[in-house]
C-alpha cells in the first residue's frame, strides 16, 4: 500500500538522520573509528529497516562501532547486531521506552544494594543514581566505557552465558 510505503520511508528518514547525528558521537576519540564511520552508517540503516520494531536506539552505535573495530566487515557487523540485540539482550531493552534496559536497571540496583551495600549508600548519600552510570554500561554493553580489548573480553562472556553476565561485570 502507498501510504505505508510512504511513512516507513519517512521513519527511515527519521532514522537515517539520528544515526547520521549520532555517528560522529561515537568514538570521537579514536582514530581508527573514523575510517569506519560509513561502515557504521550503513549497518545502523540496515538494522532500522530489518528490525523496525526497534529502529534505531541510541547506543546501538557505540555496539557497532566496536564490531567494525573488532575487526568485523559490515555483513559481519550486522549480523552480529542481529544476535545481540534479538537474540542475547531482553526483549524491548533498545526500544523507544527501554523498558528492558529500565528493568535490568532496578534488578542491578537491587544486585548492588545485597552484593555491595556500603558502596550503595556512600552512592546515596552523594546523591549519585546508580542509573547515571549504569544505564549507560548496560546500553552500549561496556563499549563506550572499556578499552576495545576488554570490551570484546565482556562481549565473549556475553555470548556464552547471556545478558545476566552483564550484571556481573557492573557489579
Amino acid at each position: 500500500d502507498a501510504e505505508a510505503a510512504v511513512r516507513d520511508d519517512a521513519v527511515l528518514a527519521k532514522h537515517d538522520r539520528e544515526i547520521a547525528k549520532d555517528i560522529k558521537r561515537t568514538f570521537p576519540w579514536m582514530e581508527s573509528y573514523a575510517a569506519r564511520e560509513k561502515s557504521a552508517h550503513n549497518v545502523l540503516l540496515a538494522y532500522s529497516h530489518r528490525n523496525p520494531q526497534v529502529g534505531y536506539c541510541q547506543s546501538l552505535n557505540f555496539i557497532v562501532g566496536a564490531l567494525l573495530m573488532a575487526p568485523l566487515p559490515e555483513p559481519d557487523a550486522f549480523c552480529a547486531l542481529c544476535t545481540i540485540v534479538e537474540d542475547l539482550l531482553p526483549t524491548d531493552y533498545c526500544t523507544d521506552d527501554l523498558l528492558g534496559a529500565r528493568i535490568d536497571q532496578l534488578v542491578f540496583a537491587e544486585r548492588m544494594r545485597h552484593d555491595l551495600p556500603r558502596l550503595t549508600d556512600w552512592l546515596a548519600r552523594m546523591q549519585c543514581p546508580m542509573s547515571l552510570f549504569s544505564l549507560q554500561w548496560f546500553m552500549c554493553l561496556f563499549a563506550k566505557d572499556l578499552p576495545l580489548s576488554m570490551t570484546l573480553r565482556v562481549w565473549d562472556v556475553l555470548f556464552v552465558y547471556g545478558d545476566h553476565a552483564l550484571f556481573a561485570f557492573g557489579l
